[in-house]
């Protein structure tokens, strides 16, 4: 993987529930208190979405948030 400055970074806007954001602030807390280091939001979105492409999906059977997250369950 290319180094951090190597890489064009571009600035997203997303919305998510109320609900998301805790989770991903609980991560942030359980894995600065339990490892000492604190990821931010952006590495954790960026770490999920890096994390995708050794998911097999079957791209024929995603037709809503649903069953995208039926795939991603698998």
């Amino acid at each position: 993987m290319a180094s951090r400055e190597a890489k064009k970074y571009r600035r997203e806007t997303f919305i998510l529930f109320e609900e998301h954001v805790e989770i991903i602030e609980d991560l942030i807390y359980h894995i600065r208190k339990k490892a000492n280091f604190k990821l931010n939001k952006s590495q954790i979105i960026r770490s999920l979405i890096n994390s995708l492409q050794y998911k097999k999906l079957d791209f024929n059977k995603i037709t809503s948030e649903e069953t995208f997250f039926e795939q991603l369950s698998k």
